[in-house]
C-alpha cells in the first residue's frame, strides 16, 4: 500500500520517538493495576513480563537501573 503523496513517511526509530514523545506528554506519570504474568529476569538484570486485566494486557520492561 502506498502513502498519499502529502504524507510523511516516518522510519520506525521515528515513529517510536513521536509515539513516546505523545505519550509521555499526555501521561507524565502513570499508575497501573493488574495481574502480572510471564515474568522473565534474564542474566541482564531487566524484568520483563505481562500486565493484563480481563480484556487487555501491556507488555512491560523494568530495566536493570530501575529494578536496582
Amino acid at each position: 500500500m502506498d502513502a498519499p503523496m502529502d504524507q510523511e513517511i516516518y522510519s520506525v526509530s521515528q515513529l517510536n520517538t513521536e509515539v513516546a514523545r505523545l505519550l509521555e506528554a499526555a501521561f507524565p506519570f502513570v499508575w497501573g493495576e493488574g495481574e502480572i504474568s510471564n515474568l522473565a529476569r534474564p542474566q541482564s538484570g531487566h524484568i520483563y513480563f505481562t500486565l493484563k486485566d480481563a480484556s487487555a494486557q501491556v507488555r512491560c520492561a523494568l530495566f536493570r537501573n530501575r529494578a536496582l
